[in-house]
């Protein structure tokens, strides 16, 4: 059974997500960034309560589907990167960057 409560909380948690990518004019932003931090781990507990209520059958389909979204997702941001950098002069040092040993560790690493 949902819980509205979470789901409302999930909501105000994507409202910070959006406001930690937005700059805001003067000393505001500091604080509200700040405070808006909080989202991602509350994601995270969210998803573990909905997550504890499924068998694995379920997680296992779950975790397919959130994998190719995020596949298609970093290659749409790619080929994003790619446009600006064909645009703007700058693809070879784009693809040093993207594709150098430590990026690809951190990658790795962080994700």
């Amino acid at each position: 059974m949902r819980n509205k409560a979470l789901d409302q909380l999930r909501f105000l948690a994507a409202i910070f997500v959006v406001l930690i990518h937005s700059p805001l004019p003067g000393t505001a932003e500091v604080f509200i960034e700040a405070l808006a931090r909080i989202a991602v781990p509350l994601f995270f507990m969210i998803s573990g309560y909905y997550a504890s209520n499924n068998n694995r059958a379920t997680l296992i389909r779950k975790m397919k589907k959130t994998a190719v979204m995020l596949g298609i997702a970093v290659v749409l941001y790619f080929a994003w990167e790619m446009l600006w950098s064909i645009y703007h002069g700058t693809t070879a040092e784009k693809l040093q960057l993207y594709f150098s040993i430590q990026t690809l560790a951190e990658t790795i690493v962080l994700n």
